[in-house]
């Protein structure tokens, strides 16, 4: 073959997971795919913060790098603004508990291609 490609995956810089309540039983699967991943994660409690705070606090992490926010419960479409203007990608899909479906929300993935032939030369075998 004359080229390889190659998949690797970076974490994110941050999660900001949106819950319920701090009894959420995706609050424990959440902080445990942070710890597989290495990615820090914030959790947000809809019952303790508002939607106005959750803005305010996605603003201040717009510029420390690669963000996303993880909704586990509906938000205002204040917050999405907010997310969107600071260019933090919005997950409003459902958590999952399956490895090779979540995971991948959590990190970014990367394609790396490799020439495999010298000086534009295929050999042929």
């Amino acid at each position: 073959d004359a080229e390889a490609n190659i998949l690797r995956y970076q974490p994110l810089d941050q999660v900001v997971v949106r819950a319920e309540t701090f009894d959420d039983p995706a609050v424990r699967l959440v902080t445990m795919i942070a710890g597989v991943t290495g990615v820090r994660v914030v959790v947000s409690f809809a019952d303790s913060q508002t939607d106005e705070e959750l803005a305010a606090l996605l603003a201040s992490l717009a510029p420390t790098g690669t963000v996303r926010l993880r909704l586990l419960t509906p938000t205002s479409s204040t917050v999405h603004s907010i997310a969107f203007s600071c260019g933090i990608a919005v997950d409003r899909a459902p958590l999952t508990a399956v490895p090779m479906i979540e995971l991948r929300r959590w990190v970014i993935e990367q394609a790396i291609s490799r020439s495999m032939h010298r000086h534009g030369r295929l050999i042929r075998r």
